[in-house]
């Protein structure tokens, strides 16, 4: 597949004016949307300057455009002084509005924006084989980001969100930092259904809100998330109806769920895992409940934390972690084939040292927005 078509907005611009060229961009994005003739080849790149937010009048609709398919996508992404260079260009959902005016819309992307302000709008909400790539999303009493089968929300920052911040019904949730604000998540994450993974979350979280919610009847991958609530009394990872999918629950690591009938992870009784263990906790009324079935049993290696957090300071958005929960040692006799930065910590943020064992701490990877 080719390159495809350049559209530019400039919402600074305003009004239906301009021809799409970045020299004389569309002054708003419905209208751009309305003037262009679909590539139905390629597909089309509609880049939204940063600067000034796009208000909505209403949710995008794309019945003037067009369908978008698998070789010939609809891409909305931010910019700053030319296509694709990680500018963030700002979408409003004036209060009122979701992104979009129908759910069941296939192959959009959208990167590098800040999508926000949508009421008690879903501020996403998507069908399959759709994408949020390096987006904020924020400020709905609504859900976040929802989509369906194929659905990919990476390295995003989603807060201040209620219902379910991110989810997908098969297919990938990874490297994204998930807060509670004036609206709390009914579930930070929630996976539904699908096969599929959820990686290197942070999530952040109070009150009644869960953290990484898995109705997987297919099997799913769960696996160094960061999880902590403020004295929470939901559930760090709740397990349910998984008796179709053998899922695998590793190396997560959850804190805080210290309110009444608060828990690090729990799995139904009814179903099962097809591994679960390697996972820490820290300050939960109960770490672990698993009332449910486990084809391998692996708690034996989880690790019950009595003293410290192992977090830097989480109420300081920091959740880099101390030594007690990186991965056995650097390097280690388990795998002696691996290089150094092969080996995983417990959790999201991860370090790397040196050959060895010893020495500081050198630079970590972090999600979004941590």
């Amino acid at each position: 597949m080719a390159a495809p078509t350049e559209v530019y907005i400039d919402p600074s611009i305003a009004g239906d004016s301009g021809t799409g060229t970045i020299g004389d961009p569309y002054g708003d994005l419905q209208y751009a949307l309305d003037q262009v003739t679909r590539d139905s080849t390629n597909g089309d790149r509609f880049n939204v300057k940063a600067g000034t937010d796009e208000v909505l009048a209403a949710a995008l609709d794309l019945s003037t455009y067009g369908t978008p398919t698998s070789t010939a996508p609809l891409i909305l992404q931010g910019y700053t002084s030319s296509a694709g260079d990680g500018g963030k260009g700002g979408i409003s959902g004036a209060g009122s509005y979701g992104m979009w005016a129908a759910s069941a819309l296939d192959f959009i992307y959208m990167i590098d924006l800040h999508m926000h302000n949508s009421g008690a709008a879903a501020v996403v909400d998507l069908d399959n084989f759709c994408a949020v790539i390096n987006c904020e999303v924020d400020n709905t009493s609504g859900a976040g980001v929802t989509l369906d089968t194929g659905g990919l929300i990476w390295n995003c920052h989603i807060h201040n969100c209620g219902g379910n911040g991110a989810e997908v019904h098969s297919g990938t949730i990874a490297f994204n930092t998930l807060e509670n604000g004036t609206n709390d998540f009914s579930n930070a994450i929630a996976f539904v259904n699908g096969v599929g993974s959820v990686i290197g979350n942070v999530i952040d979280i109070d009150g009644s809100s869960n953290g990484i919610y898995s109705f997987a009847r297919s099997p799913v991958l769960i696996a160094n998330n960061s999880i902590y609530s403020n004295g929470g009394t939901g559930n760090g990872i709740y397990c349910i109806d998984t008796a179709y999918g053998a899922s695998i629950i590793v190396n997560n690591m959850v804190e805080g769920f210290s309110g009444v009938s608060g828990v690090g992870i729990e799995l139904l009784a009814g179903d099962y895992l097809s591994i679960l263990g390697f996972n820490a906790y820290y300050n939960n009324a109960t770490n672990l409940t698993k009332s449910g079935d486990v084809l391998l049993d692996l708690t034996s290696g989880d690790q019950a934390l009595d003293t410290t957090s192992p977090f830097t300071n989480a109420g300081s958005d920091d959740f880099t972690v101390d030594t007690r929960v990186k991965a056995l040692a650097y390097p280690t006799a388990n795998y002696p084939s691996l290089a150094v930065r092969s080996y995983l910590d417990i959790g999201a943020l991860q370090r790397e040292e040196p050959a060895g064992g010893s020495g500081g701490r050198r630079s970590h990877i972090q999600p979004h927005g941590v």
